[in-house]
């Protein structure tokens, strides 16, 4: 397997969407996880996908494929999240 590293040089505006896109990253895995723990806590279960998804698609102004693909990553599907 080989790994390759790239450099890159955006300006400052780039760098500010750059790190939004990563905050909003973090904010709805904190929040699918938080939503995991307190179902696991109160019932013992696990909320399925479409569960979790559904916490928070219709509020978000992100798009529901990259809601999809955190809630695949929150939920251990072993996948990575394409684009970050």
């Amino acid at each position: 397997m080989r790994t390759f590293e790239y450099r890159l040089f955006v300006k400052k505006h780039q760098a500010h969407l750059l790190m939004q896109c990563l905050k909003e990253t973090r904010f709805l895995y904190n929040e699918m996880l938080e939503s995991v723990k307190a179902q696991y806590e109160e019932k013992g279960t696990f909320p399925s996908k479409y569960d979790l998804e559904a916490t928070l698609a219709p509020p978000s102004p992100s798009p529901l494929q990259y809601i999809q693909n955190i809630a695949d990553f929150t939920l251990g599907h072993n996948r990575p999240i394409p684009n970050i």
